[in-house]
């Protein structure tokens, strides 16, 4: 996933994993943009790409929140539980 161009809200407390040594990051009012640091050598290109070319990693939670929000609600769980992954 690092390795494509992911859009992060600027709205909020968002912590981006620390992976500074192999990634890069643009700032703007739109959130932070972070990608692989072999993709997109050529200087400016990083900022040149459309919006609509990223991953924003906002919409992607909040589908998948709503995702099992509804899929907990069918089958009687809490949404709010978190499940172990193993026993």
């Amino acid at each position: 996933m690092w390795g494509a161009p992911t859009l992060f809200s600027s709205g909020g407390d968002v912590e981006l994993p620390n992976v500074d040594d192999i990634s890069q990051r643009l700032t703007s009012d739109k959130g932070t943009l972070t990608c692989c640091h072999k993709n997109f050598t050529t200087k400016g290109v990083l900022e040149k790409i459309k919006e609509e070319d990223l991953i924003n990693i906002d919409l992607v939670l909040t589908t998948l929140a709503a995702i099992n929000y509804v899929y907990c609600k069918k089958y009687g769980f809490d949404p709010t539980e978190r499940f172990r992954l193993f026993r």
